[in-house]
């Protein structure tokens, strides 16, 4: 019942966070080619492996932070420590990006803040897919294992489940009838007349 729902709002969730993250990427990519040919090639050579390397630490310390505070305390020491190195990996990422920005023209300034942004957008659209197949992974287990440990419960939601759409036939139908029944109530009274 409840448990189902809750994989149900968390698969829809997903994919929601997943068509953002689809989105976002391609504007980084729309970004990258707007980019002119210096910007690119400064890209190329002094920072885009270093940025996509950042990007990817991060992801993999936040989602390893995630699954940790579900079984520590927010001031454990090794969350705390995790959370200081993401910290610390965000401001690498930053650094990279004012290397970039202190090489441009004024004119690429506003792409790369751009592009920056985006890509602090797919990082954190990136931790929460992770997260949520976690979720989901964890909530269908759950599913699972009630399932297992009480099979008659299982058969009486199917019954409850028929039982319901059964009654929705009934009320339609009475639905139909009732006003089939003042029609013809009407179309009498009028005949009368």
């Amino acid at each position: 019942g409840q448990l189902q729902q809750d994989v149900l709002d968390v698969q829809m969730e997903r994919d929601l966070a997943k068509i953002e993250l689809t989105t976002v990427q391609e504007l980084i990519a729309e970004k990258k080619e707007k980019m002119d040919a210096d910007t690119q090639s400064a890209l190329l050579t002094g920072g885009l492996a270093q940025i996509e390397e950042l990007q990817s630490k991060i992801v993999d310390m936040q989602v390893e932070l995630d699954a940790m505070k579900e079984k520590k305390e927010e001031k454990h020491p090794d969350v705390i420590q995790l959370e200081q190195k993401i910290k610390s990996a965000e401001a690498r990422l930053d650094a990279e990006f004012s290397k970039l920005i202190k090489k441009q023209d004024l004119g690429s300034l506003n792409l790369i803040s751009e592009w920056q942004n985006l890509i602090k957008q797919s990082v954190d659209l990136t931790v929460k897919n992770k997260g949520l197949d976690e979720k989901e992974k964890l909530l269908q287990g759950r599913v699972d294992q009630f399932k297992t440990s009480h099979p008659e419960l299982v058969d009486k939601e199917v019954e409850l489940m028929r039982l319901g759409r059964q009654k929705r036939i009934h009320e339609e139908t009475y639905s139909f009838l009732m006003s089939k029944y003042e029609e013809a109530a009407l179309a009498f009274e009028f005949a009368l007349y």
